[in-house]
């Protein structure tokens, strides 16, 4: 997918929410969009499928191209059986009554046969371990039970991009562990994931790319490990692992910026390395 000189305000603003994006997103990847409270990353997450500015309103400038396709001049349903968008709040997306009727019904709107349908809402249902709640009404679900059935309603449609916004926010870390599992095996099969949030704390020994906005600006745009080197001379306002908070003050005190990673495990063993050699600094 492409950004090309993106720009949006939403009505009534005087000041755009994005500010001449330039953005291309390859098949597979696995890019986290982060960044402080109200700098634009929903809102970028949201051109991508077109539901800005096609259900928002506002002045929009520039081009997205999604799965080859100009969003300005594809219908959304063509988008929606193709891209999958997971809001932060599930009650903003849950549109049938049972959690069955939920994963079925993008299904049954892609034309998928039955036997089919059945035997992926059984999957997803055991990867998400939400079996129990099948035949539940959605309404009786508590926020972190609608919010797995809501990640379940697109995971089991297999889309080609899955846009993840704040997905973890409302469940415990076990059941986010869950998730991030389940995500991790579709980014495994070739699905596209853009996951956003301000805390990358969970995801970011996933993600391939980090892509950090200020004010509606790419303010940075880099593998994981080139957005730690920039974080030992920056200050962005994503909330960073423990571990790289700590490798963050080393290199601040000298020590060489080689030994940060995203990996804990790795940075563990590097430092254990350099102090065997009497490296430290």
């Amino acid at each position: 997918m492409q950004f090309r000189d993106v720009s949006f305000t939403y009505p009534g603003n005087s000041l755009p929410t994005l500010n001449k994006i330039n953005l291309r997103i390859e098949g597979g990847e696995f890019v986290v969009v982060t960044g402080g409270n109200s700098c634009g990353k929903t809102t970028l997450g949201k051109c991508i499928n077109a539901l800005v500015p096609y259900s928002t309103g506002g002045s929009f400038d520039g081009e997205v191209t999604v799965c080859g396709k100009d969003t300005a001049e594809t219908e959304t349903a063509e988008l929606a059986s193709r891209v999958g968008f997971v809001f932060s709040n599930p009650e903003d997306q849950l549109v049938t009554s049972t959690v069955r009727r939920e994963l079925s019904f993008g299904l049954e709107n892609l034309g998928i046969p039955r036997e089919e349908t059945l035997s992926r809402i059984e999957r997803v249902c055991s990867d998400l371990d939400i079996g129990v709640l099948a035949d539940r009404s959605v309404f009786n679900l508590s926020t972190g039970q609608m919010q797995l059935v809501a990640i379940a309603a697109f995971v089991v449609m297999g889309p080609e991009v899955l846009i993840l916004d704040d997905p973890l926010s409302h469940l415990n870390r076990s059941v986010g562990k869950t998730v991030l599992r389940t995500i991790r095996d579709l980014y495994s099969a070739g699905t596209t994931i853009v996951w956003i949030t301000q805390d990358v704390t969970d995801v970011f020994p996933l993600a391939d790319r980090i892509v950090v906005l200020e004010e509606g600006s790419v303010a940075f745009d880099g593998a994981t490990a080139d957005f730690l080197r920039e974080t030992g001379t920056r200050g962005f306002s994503a909330i960073l692992p423990q571990h790289v908070e700590i490798a963050r003050r080393l290199a601040a005190a000298g020590v060489d910026k080689r030994l940060l990673s995203p990996s804990l495990d790795e940075m563990i063993a590097l430092l254990k390395r350099r102090l065997r050699e009497g490296k430290g600094r």
